[in-house]
């Protein structure tokens, strides 16, 4: 923007006739280009807010599916725990049973 330009807020009809030349002059100079500009700059601001939601909304996102991601991977470690602990108890069961059976057998090879 021009250095001479002065905005049209600060226009003052009250003032001096000379003041009130240099505010019309001011404002008459003023470039369709810095509107423009002001425009882009605007749009880019608002881009740019809108990118940061987007943004902070995905952090949002990640955190919860993280948390998600947490709690699923302690419940498979619980669950392995599990498995592992029904398999000890299994295999002694299946060699208890096995044990019994040898006796049936010895006596059924017997008689």
């Amino acid at each position: 923007m021009s250095p001479f330009i002065i905005p049209s807020s600060s226009f003052d009809p009250s003032g001096s006739e000379q003041d009130k030349f240099w505010n019309i002059r001011a404002l008459a100079l003023r470039r369709p280009n810095d509107v423009v500009w002001n425009e882009q700059q605007g749009k880019e601001k608002e881009h740019i807010g809108k990118k940061a939601e987007k943004l902070a909304k995905l952090e949002e996102k990640y955190e919860t599916l993280h948390d998600t991601f947490k709690i699923a991977e302690k419940r498979l470690v619980e669950k392995e725990s599990e498995c592992a602990s029904l398999k000890e108890k299994l295999l002694i069961v299946s060699t208890r049973m096995e044990s019994n059976d040898h006796p049936k057998t010895s006596m059924s090879t017997k008689e």
